[in-house]
């Protein structure tokens, strides 16, 4: 009998710390949202990008964020660096994510990276997102892919008129993650954009259509994929 007792007095007062530990915790949802032209993203649509270019499709869009961090007026408030996303347009459920922050927190700007830093690279292979099986992972050299983005246009000047380009890369001079920050209101679920048509107009892919490892084009390829981001 006091065996029993003793199981449900742990059993509540585990109960009650969860109470609690709700009460004083608030959920932010992020909802990731690619686009292509203002347009909400399909995979194998085509899409007219501008008057000067082709109509262009895209098969295949994966890339990470991370190092995810609060800032209030600048003063850091939350670090949630250990956050690693996947984002995978072939996986909705991967576009919605959410993270959990003390009650009292309130902010003013989201930062985090696009793409995953040379700590996290330095790790070696991972679990969850970072599973070598999702693959986003090339070799202990070259670490993890940071960004794919396959798909096809007859602006392309490959024989098959497909572009590729997965870009990487964490060793110094060919570092490829770069900083974002979203200035916003102290809001519980914040939608941001992922506007693909901006990487694409940068880039003339009759001449720029494949890139498949680090190298300095695949750190300028992963600034225009950085500004593909911003707040709806």
């Amino acid at each position: 009998m006091k065996k029993h007792f003793s199981r449900f007095l742990v059993s509540l007062m585990v109960f009650i710390g969860q109470i609690i530990i709700a009460q004083n915790s608030k959920v932010i949802t992020l909802h990731f949202v690619p686009l292509m032209n203002h347009e909400p993203l399909e995979l194998g649509k085509k899409y007219a990008i501008d008057s000067e270019k082709l109509p262009v499709t895209i098969n295949l869009f994966k890339c990470y964020v991370s190092h995810i961090v609060f800032y209030n007026d600048k003063d850091l408030v939350y670090d949630a660096t250990n956050e690693a996303f996947l984002l995978d347009c072939s996986e909705k459920n991967s576009l919605t994510r959410t993270i959990t922050l003390p009650g009292d927190i309130n902010y003013t700007e989201l930062r985090f990276y696009f793409g995953l830093d040379d700590q996290t690279n330095d790790k070696g292979i991972s679990g969850g997102d970072l599973d070598p099986t999702k693959g986003m992972y090339w070799t202990w050299q070259t670490g993890y892919i940071n960004m794919k983005m396959e798909g096809t246009s007859l602006s392309s000047g490959a024989a098959d008129h497909n572009f590729q380009f997965h870009l990487g890369g964490f060793l110094a001079p060919y570092a490829s993650f770069q900083p974002l920050t979203i200035t916003t209101e102290n809001k519980s679920e914040l939608a941001i954009a992922i506007e693909l048509a901006d990487f694409i107009k940068k880039i003339k892919l009759a001449e720029t259509h494949t890139l498949m490892s680090p190298c300095q084009q695949s750190v300028l390829l992963s600034k225009y994929a950085a500004s593909m981001f911003h707040l709806l």
